[in-house]
């Protein structure tokens, strides 16, 4: 089975993204995070993904982030986006264009420790 290629959003501490990154470390989450988006160029769980050699983009939401955001994912062949403590809202166009690769925390922690594994 191939791990999936994972982006995930945050906008600050980057606690949930720092567990995730350890969890991957000791190989009992099988996927690989090919970066870390925020739209919060101060949020720590930057300087957290960069300390494990993850790439980091910052948006800025007021521009035209989304062109970049169409252009880097599907750049990569992403499996899943998580949604880690990301504050702003998605356009329709975001979220139309990766229906069913897009997850919150909460229901990725759920995924994760369920019986049913999707990982």
């Amino acid at each position: 089975m191939t791990r999936p290629k994972t982006i995930v959003f945050i906008s600050g501490n980057g606690s949930n993204l720092q567990n995730i990154i350890e969890k991957i470390e000791v190989d009992f989450i099988k996927m690989d995070i090919i970066a870390v988006i925020s739209d919060n160029p101060e949020a720590k769980g930057l300087i957290k993904a960069q300390a494990a050699g993850i790439k980091t983009l910052v948006i800025n939401t007021s521009d035209e982030y989304i062109n970049r955001l169409f252009v880097l994912i599907d750049s990569h062949p992403i499996d899943l986006i998580i949604l880690s403590g990301f504050m702003k809202i998605l356009p329709k166009s975001f979220t139309d264009k990766y229906r069913g690769k897009i997850k919150r925390k909460r229901f990725f922690q759920f995924a994760l420790y369920s019986p049913m594994k999707y990982f």
